[in-house]
């Protein structure tokens, strides 16, 4: 189980899924907050619910643990990945505007990162695989994940900090962000 940590000062990164969203709330100084929602379809079923059900559960978890936090900046949201298949890519947009809708509604400005974008901040290469993300991750901040979800969402809470602080060591990296990000303050 998390703890609660009181209203810190956080800056907030979602990675956004269906089955497996990963948060993170990265404090200044370094450390961090995360947290891995398994919704598994198998899960949902089993309970009867509809997959309505389940993204209304997502959009509720997240804003919950959104509303922990005294939220610096803009939330960054992982984009979406344009190699889903099917009626899944609809289900996915719907979801993760479901939650978009909730930070909204809740006065937040919500960031949308690209994928190719987040890989190129934190890797250096707009075609990272997953297991280069979490390499350079830990080669960069000093940080280890065993889950790539977790991972994705602490290099958007980095690009949030980076981006709200404009660090200078990375004022270089934010050039892969210019013009690549949606910003959504009012809907």
């Amino acid at each position: 189980m998390r703890k609660r940590l009181n209203k810190r000062k956080a800056w907030i990164g979602l990675d956004l899924s269906l089955s497996a969203t990963g948060m993170c709330a990265l404090f200044e100084g370094g450390d961090r907050d995360t947290k891995l929602l398994k919704t598994d379809k198998k899960i949902f079923t089993k309970k009867g619910l509809s997959r309505h059900d389940r993204m209304v559960f997502i959009a509720k978890e997240v804003s919950d643990f959104v509303r922990e936090y005294n939220v610096m900046g803009s939330i960054m949201v992982e984009g979406y990945s344009m190699g889903s298949k099917g009626g899944r890519a609809f289900d996915i947009a719907e979801m993760t505007m479901l939650v978009i809708m909730n930070l909204l509604t809740d006065g937040h400005e919500v960031v949308k990162v690209p994928p190719t974008t987040l890989k190129m901040f934190a890797a250096g290469k707009g075609s990272a695989s997953k297991q280069v993300m979490l390499l350079q991750t830990f080669k960069r901040w000093g940080e280890e994940f065993s889950d790539d979800n977790l991972c994705d969402a602490y290099c958007l809470a980095q690009c949030g900090y980076t981006m709200h602080n404009k660090n200078k060591a990375l004022l270089k990296d934010l050039k892969a962000l210019e013009g690549k990000i949606k910003s959504f303050k009012t809907w």
